[in-house]
């Protein structure tokens, strides 16, 4: 009698291969074995940063069928390891795909390749499929006709010669002959469903292809998903501050003793133990540097452990004119609705020449991009008029100040035609400052007055968009004049240093441009009397 085959058990099985294949996390954690640093071989259990880039690339994949993600990342947080995992779970359950490893040096290319292979030799047999090609560059699996290769960027003509489906190019930033590898290597991905292209890197700068990438992601006009994640989420970043520890005082310009340590973790909510390993870190960096540790986060710090976006892509410890820790707590703050009786301003810089994004922007006393926060790309005067008669009509705001450059001019002389002409007016940033005893030009004092409404004790709220905070951090101050004036670089000047307009930093401070009253009736519905704006305060 033949023996009666255990359906209970194949069943079992069955239901374990199938959520092998089907949950990522699950095989991560029973298949792949990473190698500790104190441990040895243990399973790759994902971490806070790993699952939360799993979960955006997974979004992403269910929206679009393909994967077209920049990861920009604080150092060592295993997002290499979770891409190489990801990429070796694909491969081994996928006929016909061949993933690439890029790297931007030779031994961290060994180290990724050894990393797929130990995923490889410490599988179960049950899940390990046939290897027919394994050396130092080339692991392929014969029943799945499914593989991988590697490659140190280093080299000219990667990618040329082959097409893959799937391509990992890690620290992207720090990579020669980058951009002949977007043309060799990435150009060389179909552009269907299953691909995936995920380039992850920490900041280096204000150039190159990552940086360039990341801007265009941010502003909506690519394919590419940027996702960002700060340190301070890592379980592990934390130090045991000594018994009595707080962070050194230093001195500010009117000789008042400052902690912007203890600034730092309030605007980021850090505790304690985070505190000291940001400081120990940040001290070893600045101490070098010959920078007093007690000014704050040294910049390469912030670079390689940012707390945004922005400071991921520093190269100095200079700032902006608008204070970079100011634009933070904005962002942070959560402001009640302005009082209805405060005038509603509106900046809009059209960008018209410049193939760059459209801003209008909405102010109403401390509250910025309530009422309207919009930038788009726009081609024609009729589309540019659009945008400002939507907004005028839909916010009811009192005035919209036009940046007089680049096609503004002629966007107000249709306004003015539309019968807007009472609510709207144009700038001339090179134009003379209404208080020329402190400012050059016009475009120096809606700056400067800009920072002073952001930086004032009574608070101000923005919008929580990494965007709008590169482009209200870019501009810088120039050195006095002779008579002690503010000035603010040229506008081609920043251009040239962080490769993009911050346009939505003019149409901010175009909300400062010219004291504004309210309108005795308002088409939102709020009568109100005329109430003169928070600017003659700001400026007096």
């Amino acid at each position: 009698m033949s023996e009666i085959p255990d359906v209970s058990a194949n069943l079992q099985e069955f239901r374990v291969r199938k959520r092998l294949k089907d949950v990522f996390a699950f095989f991560a954690e029973k298949i792949l074995k990473i190698r500790t640093k104190s441990d040895g071989l243990q399973p790759l259990n994902l971490n806070r940063e790993q699952e939360y880039v799993h979960r955006k690339l997974e979004e992403q994949k269910k929206q679009t069928g393909r994967v077209r993600a920049l990861i920009l990342k604080p150092r060592q947080r295993g997002i290499s390891t979770y891409i190489a995992g990801r990429f070796y779970h694909i491969v081994t359950h996928t006929k016909g795909l061949l993933a690439m490893i890029l790297t931007h040096r030779q031994d961290a290319t060994d180290k990724l390749f050894k990393m797929v292979d130990r995923f490889y030799q410490h599988s179960p047999q049950m899940v390990r499929p046939v290897a027919d090609t394994s050396n130092a560059k080339r692991l392929m699996f014969s029943g799945l006709d499914s593989g991988y290769e590697v490659a140190t960027a280093g080299a000219s003509e990667i990618g040329r010669s082959g097409t893959y489906q799937l391509v990992h190019w890690s620290e992207t930033a720090f990579c020669t002959n980058a951009q002949m590898h977007m043309d060799g290597v990435i150009d060389g991905v179909p552009d269907e469903d299953g691909t995936e292209i995920i380039m992850e890197s920490t900041g280096n700068g204000v150039s190159g292809v990552f940086y360039n990438l990341c801007i265009q992601a941010l502003k909506g006009e690519s394919e590419f998903l940027l996702i960002f994640f700060p340190w301070f989420w890592a379980a592990d970043y934390r130090k045991a501050a000594p018994e009595g520890w707080r962070p050194p005082d230093t001195v500010n310009d009117q000789g008042e003793a400052v902690n912007r340590w203890e600034d730092y973790a309030a605007l980021h909510g850090l505790d304690r133990d985070q505190l000291y390993w940001a400081f120990v870190k940040s001290r070893t960096k600045a101490q070098a540097a010959g920078v007093d540790p007690a000014l704050g986060p040294f910049w390469k710090f912030q670079q390689e452990y940012p707390a945004t976006v922005e400071e991921a892509f520093q190269t100095s410890g200079e700032g902006g004119i608008i204070s970079v820790d100011a634009i933070m707590r904005a962002r942070r703050a959560q402001l009640p609705d302005p009082p209805s009786s405060l005038p509603l301003i509106l900046g809009f810089d059209p960008n018209a020449r410049g193939g760059d994004l459209s801003w209008i922007i909405s102010r109403q006393g401390r509250v910025l991009g309530r009422h309207w926060n919009k930038h788009k790309k726009t081609k024609t005067l009729q589309e540019r008029v659009g945008m400002a008669t939507r907004a005028l009509d839909q916010t009811g705001a009192d005035m919209m100040f036009i940046d007089a450059g680049n096609g503004g001019a002629d966007i107000y002389d249709v306004l003015c035609e539309l019968g807007y002409d009472e609510r709207v007016m144009m700038v001339d940033f090179g134009g003379a400052a209404d208080n020329d005893n402190e400012y050059l030009n016009k475009r120096a004092e809606m700056y400067g007055l800009a920072n002073i409404w952001i930086t004032d004790l009574g608070g101000a709220d923005i919008p929580d968009d990494d965007l709008l905070h590169m482009h209200l951090a870019a501009s810088r101050e120039k050195d006095r004049t002779t008579d002690r004036k503010l000035q603010v670089e040229e506008k081609k000047a920043i251009i040239a240093r962080v490769k993009f307009s911050p346009d939505g930093a003019d149409a901010t401070v175009l909300t400062f441009a010219f004291a504004v009253e309210k309108r005795s009736h308002d088409p939102r519905g709020d009568d109100a009397g005329e109430v003169v704006s928070d600017y003659d305060e700001l400026n007096h």
